[in-house]
């Protein structure tokens, strides 16, 4: 209702960038109440305006917004197809940035719809592309995103060594954000080689970036992987609770979802 009621004060005023980050708002939050369709109609309406304003920062994210919704409601044939005709345009306008953030929304499309084979070449690419233009910030995000697509192929070795690359990287952009979430998946490729003590050090040290940095959600993400790793080393007590721990923050954040997976 209050999103409404904004929607048509920029109307009347005639800012039609503030309607368009307002809807931006509503998409966001309709994919965080899996509420697929409101999230699609928000983003295609952001997009109608963006367009029109050539916004092209705000045009990536309403695509991508528009890209989850479909995926949320089961529109996969939709969703590949759009991710891959937004990249398609910005590869040929040139514009380096808006492609390779396409490149990480294909990945992550074939990554949400359980096809890591079909989101490893564009992972590729993203770290290829991320080196020609020299953005070792951005590289650092590619090799990240890389590491989660070769987990997900249980392509342990490899998953770890591109993971290992990003915290390096991110350690010496001094980002600890971005430094835990590559720790994060760093857990993730030791637990599938079975390497315990490695991944819940890992696991910690991921833990008290997110905590210092004030990310309570990601921290309990990183709880919940701790805890995966207790419980395969059957140190139940341990893994009970940090994931009551996971549990807490999420409640905290009004994250249903995660307190559930919790």
């Amino acid at each position: 209702q209050a999103s409404e009621e904004a929607m048509s004060l920029w109307r009347e005023l005639g800012d039609q960038r503030q309607e368009a980050i307002t809807l931006l708002a509503i998409a966001r939050w309709s994919l965080e109440e899996d509420l697929g369709k409101e999230a699609i109609d928000a983003s295609e309406k952001a997009l109608a305006i963006l367009e029109e304003l050539q916004d092209r920062s705000r045009i990536v994210a309403a695509t991508k917004y528009a890209v989850r919704g479909h995926v949320a409601c089961r529109e996969s044939e939709v969703a590949i197809s759009l991710a891959a005709a937004a990249a398609e345009r910005w590869r040929e306008l040139g514009d380096a940035i808006s492609e390779l953030e396409m490149l990480h929304l294909q990945s992550s499309t074939f990554l949400d719809l359980e096809d890591p084979d079909a989101a490893l070449p564009f992972a590729e690419e993203a770290v290829r592309l991320a080196r020609r233009i020299g953005d070792r910030r951005a590289e650092g995000h590619a090799l990240d995103s890389l590491a989660q697509v070769q987990q997900s192929r249980e392509e342990y070795i490899e998953a770890l060594a591109a993971a290992k690359e990003a915290i390096a990287l991110f350690r010496d952009l001094n980002d600890p954000v971005s430094e835990a979430s590559a720790r994060h998946a760093a857990v993730s490729a030791y637990i599938g080689r079975k390497k315990i003590g490695e991944a819940l050090d890992e696991a910690r040290k991921a833990r008290e970036l997110f905590r210092k940095a004030g990310h309570r959600h990601d921290e309990g993400r990183a709880l919940l992987v701790k805890s995966c790793a207790h419980k395969m080393s059957s140190e139940l007590g341990e893994a009970v609770q940090d994931a009551t721990e996971a549990q807490y923050l999420f409640q905290k954040e009004k994250d249903r979802r995660w307190e559930a997976k919790a």
